[in-house]
Order: C-alpha cells, then structure tokens, then sequence
C-alpha cells in the first residue's frame, strides 16, 4: 500500500514538472518580410513589430531565434505546428479561428492619401468610392475597400509602386497604413527613385490596422499569458513607447 501511493506520489510530480516545461517551452518565432513592421537588412532583422518581439523573446528567455520566412509559409507553418508564432499578423475575420491571438502589437490606421493639389476628394467614404483607388495585392487594404463598397481597386504587389502611380496620376488615391506610407515615402526621397519631390495629402481613415503576435490554435495559455505580462511589463517601463517613437506615421 505504501508503495502504491509512493509511486501515485511520484508520477503525479513528474506530471506537474512536464507540465510546467510544457509550459514554458519556448515559442518558435516566424516573421514575414513586411516593411515596417519587420523585414530584413541583410541578415539583420529589423521593423517596429521585429524590435517588440524580439525584446519580449529576450525578456522571456527564449532560446530560438526569429526566421524569416515567405509570408504564406510562415501561416502554414503556424497553423500547423505548435509552438510556433508568426508576425505582423493582421486580425480579420477570415484568420479568426486559424490562430491563437497572442497579443495586439500595435494599431495603425488604414488611410486614403492623394498628391497635394489634386482635385479627387478623398475627405469621406462615400467622396471617395468612384475614384480609382491604389492597393495592396491580397492585403487587408484590398478586402477593406471592397467591403467599403469601392469599384475601381487598382491591385499591385508591391506599395512602392502604388506610390510611383500615385505620382504619376495613375491612381486618383492610395489606400495604405499610416505606418507603411511614411516608410514607403521615406525610402523613395532618400533614393531619389522618382526624380520629383513627394507631396501627398491625407484623407479619411477607413478603418484601424491591428497587427498582431499569434500563433498555432493549440498553444496552450501559460504561454500566452506568460508573453501578454512580459508586454505588460515593456509599456509600464517605456520601452514600448521608445520603440513606438521611431517610426512615425505619415
């Protein structure tokens, strides 16, 4: 008898120590090549969501490293296997179920720009749904404007080149986030790439941009909990806010 309940003492030890390992083992992080909120300067990570969450792996202990993946492959790979997380990940209605949404990095809003000067009127929704309106192919940008009721989406694989239409009266107006525009502007005054100074007025906000940490639908809520303090604990410091700072919205 005793040593029946020796041993019921001992496996149910093993089971809580497997447990707490379970628990905090550490998340294999994916990120996609998503100028600015992460993308790669060589090898070098870099981006205002990159710089989050690898101070957050950090501050957790985390022993693997962030991978650049193609963007599809990073949300296969997180919808299949556990322990695995991917960012910046936009919350839609579409991904809802596909994921376990670990935390809301930063909010960014999705807003109409046109060339100063211009005469379209991008001042409302409804101002604005005749015009020829630029867009990220397959992007959260292209799903907003039809929602919205928009007809003439321009689609294109890249914003760079949303911007050189822009420019050149192409497009009447370019949908993007307030984040990505100031990035996508900046990049080309410093190159030089479009020989002509860029002046773009903003418009109305369509919608807010969610971008977030999330991961398999089976990572289990230790460890989700475990990353929400750890953030918790980053904004009451300030680190957050510091990072926030240098990358400012247009």
């Amino acid at each position: 008898m005793k040593r029946s309940l020796y041993l019921s003492f001992v496996l149910a030890i093993c089971v809580m120590g497997y447990a707490r390992t379970a628990a905090a083992a550490d998340l294999e992080l994916c990120a996609g090549d998503i100028p600015p909120f992460a993308h790669q300067q060589g090898k070098v990570g870099q981006g205002v969501v990159y710089e989050i969450v690898s101070q957050l792996a950090t501050r957790l202990g985390q022993r693997s490293t962030i991978t650049f993946l193609p963007w599809k492959r990073c949300q296969e790979l997180a919808q299949a296997k556990k322990n695995v997380a991917i960012f910046p990940l936009a919350r839609t209605p579409e991904r809802e179920k596909k994921y376990t949404w670990i935390l809301e990095v930063l909010q960014d809003p999705f807003v109409l720009y046109k060339v100063k000067g211009n005469a379209a009127d991008i001042s409302t929704i409804q101002a604005a749904q005749n015009l020829n309106v630029g867009a990220l192919l397959g992007s959260p940008a292209e799903s907003l404007l039809r929602s919205k009721g928009f007809k003439r989406i321009d689609l294109v694989p890249t914003e760079e080149q949303n911007l050189k239409k822009l420019m050149s009266g192409r497009i009447d107006a370019w949908l993007v986030a307030s984040m990505v525009a100031a990035s996508i502007v900046k990049k080309a005054e410093t190159t030089g790439d479009l020989k002509k100074p860029i002046e773009i007025e903003r418009g109305v906000e369509l919608e807010v941009l969610r971008q977030h940490l999330a991961g398999n639908p089976d990572i289990d809520a230790a460890t989700v909990t475990k990353w929400q303090e750890a953030f918790e604990a980053m904004k009451r410091d300030g680190t957050y806010e510091r990072i926030m700072a240098n990358y400012p919205r247009r």
